[in-house]
């Protein structure tokens, strides 16, 4: 878990690796689709019957990023001064 980023009533998860470490992320669909068109369209898509991981009672979703870029940009997004 993130120390700043996983928020309890966060309705999505995050994955990104930190050195071979995976962080998870807990945030909010809304805010991560009010600001970008990518996360707009990935949580518009039927979620895929064979990837159905859930932790803490949320979808997760792998990201690809790496986690420092990642935690920059939802930190950005959380936080736009």
């Amino acid at each position: 878990r993130h120390r700043s980023l996983y928020f309890p009533d966060g309705d999505v998860i995050l994955a990104a690796v930190d050195g071979g470490k995976t962080i998870l992320l807990r945030v909010h669909r809304f805010l991560l689709s009010h600001h970008s068109s990518v996360f707009k369209d990935m949580f518009s898509l039927p979620p895929d019957p064979q990837v159905n991981e859930i932790y803490d009672g949320v979808p997760v979703v792998r990201m690809p990023d790496p986690c420092l870029d990642l935690v920059k940009l939802i930190r950005a997004l959380y936080n736009p001064e």
